[in-house]
């Protein structure tokens, strides 16, 4: 993932908001690590995207969820976000956030068709690639180079 200004935190795909009260200080300012150009260092964990990591000028790494992340209890990455927004192309809104909120029911509703046995054989193994269980990227040491996806 190529680190982007903290004022517009979003997915690859541009479809997804992250949100958290640390950032307020931070909104609309550069980061201060200068061979960045002012962008910040953003890491995501590859199997599960309901959250990404904002390095902040003290090195230390913040976890920033998704504003729909409570919607889902079960990680997704991003090729089954990509799926969903696909499907749900044909009917986008004007409203972003009523788009997004959207996205988060199309997942949710699809995580309960396979918990169930209702969902499609493509579904079913877009699901099976992503590891049951939440695991958190560890914040990697601030003299370690940036995780790029």
């Amino acid at each position: 993932m190529t680190p982007r200004p903290a004022q517009s935190l979003s997915s690859p795909g541009g479809s997804s908001t992250y949100h958290a009260d640390i950032l307020a200080p931070y909104r609309g300012q550069p980061s201060p690590v200068t061979a960045r150009g002012g962008k910040w260092e953003i890491h995501t964990h590859p199997h599960d995207i309901r959250q990404i990591w904002l390095r902040l000028p003290d090195h230390t790494f913040a976890e920033i969820p998704w504003i729909h992340r409570d919607h889902l209890h079960r990680p997704f990455n991003e090729q089954t976000f990509h799926h969903i927004r696909s499907h749900l192309a044909r009917h986008r809104h004007d409203d972003g956030g009523q788009h997004e909120a959207d996205l988060a029911d199309a997942l949710d509703q699809l995580m309960r068709r396979a918990r169930t046995g209702h969902a499609t054989p493509a579904e079913t193994r877009l699901l099976n690639r992503i590891p049951a269980t939440r695991t958190p990227l560890p914040p990697p040491s601030p003299h370690t180079e940036p995780f790029r996806v």
